[in-house]
């Protein structure tokens, strides 16, 4: 229990700073998307181009997926259509700057590889998306939501104070779930297919692979992102459920794919 207490706790305060300080960085995010946005020099940028950036700033921000949201908004009320940001947030998910520095298992000589797969999965969705021409109303929660044609920063710091209090909430239930499914469920489930004789098979498949082939690293690193509840919790404190479960079948996707590339 105490331990659990004190993952519950290290979760908080993690992504509570994280919040913080996206949610800062918005601010002057907002304002410096907006200008270029304004500006006839750096207006002819093609959707191409930014699905591009959006991909590379997901990649360079030493924040997760609750530190990325608000500077995702930002760039949002800035003007720039979801289908083209969006990006920003695939590759997060999958590669931030703080990953280096939290997870142990993290070396720069074969992590190159989940660099290069946030990247092209965050380029292959803005593509896609672009295709789809998705509308704002279809997949994102409208609630204190600002949509600003011209710099209005007062009106932008308020939405980020009322996100804050938005986000707390979610985050708090996500940090929860996420202590109790990865020390229950999780366990049970692992337990549940080395018991039973009818599954047992599975992980004895798995346990023959080679474990040290890159695909097979990245597609555990895939399912390890759709299994991590906060992760979710992020999501779902802007966006509709139908856009969080097109989220997590676009990663599951992705896992396939490259289970199928080791197979």
């Amino acid at each position: 229990m105490t331990n659990a207490v004190i993952d519950i706790g290290a979760a908080l305060l993690s992504n509570t700073i994280q919040i913080l300080a996206g949610c800062v960085l918005s601010i002057p995010m907002y304002y410096y998307a907006l200008c270029r946005k304004g500006n006839p020099e750096t207006r002819c940028l093609s959707d191409t181009a930014v699905i591009g950036l959006s991909a590379v700033l997901g990649l360079i921000i030493p924040f997760g997926l609750y530190g990325a949201i608000p500077i995702f908004v930002a760039l949002y009320t800035a003007g720039y259509r979801i289908a083209i940001i969006f990006p920003f947030l695939i590759s997060n998910s999958i590669f931030n700057m703080l990953i280096p520095y939290t997870e142990a298992s993290f070396i720069w000589k074969t992590g190159i590889n989940r660099v290069v797969l946030a990247f092209i999965a965050a380029i292959l969705a803005g593509l896609t998306l672009k295709r789809a021409r998705i509308k704002f109303e279809n997949i994102m929660r409208r609630k204190n939501m600002p949509v600003m044609n011209a710099i209005n920063l007062s009106e932008f710091a308020k939405y980020v104070s009322k996100h804050i209090g938005t986000a707390a909430i979610y985050l708090l239930l996500g940090a929860i779930l996420n202590v109790a499914f990865r020390r229950h469920i999780m366990v049970g489930m692992i337990s549940f297919l080395y018991t039973n004789p009818h599954t047992v098979f599975m992980p004895l498949f798995f346990s023959t692979r080679d474990v040290t082939n890159p695909l097979f690293t990245l597609t555990m690193i895939i399912i390890g992102i759709m299994m991590n509840i906060i992760n979710f919790s992020a999501l779902l404190s802007i966006f509709k459920y139908k856009a969080v479960a097109a989220y997590y079948l676009y990663l599951a996707s992705l896992a396939l794919l490259l289970a199928l590339s080791v197979f």
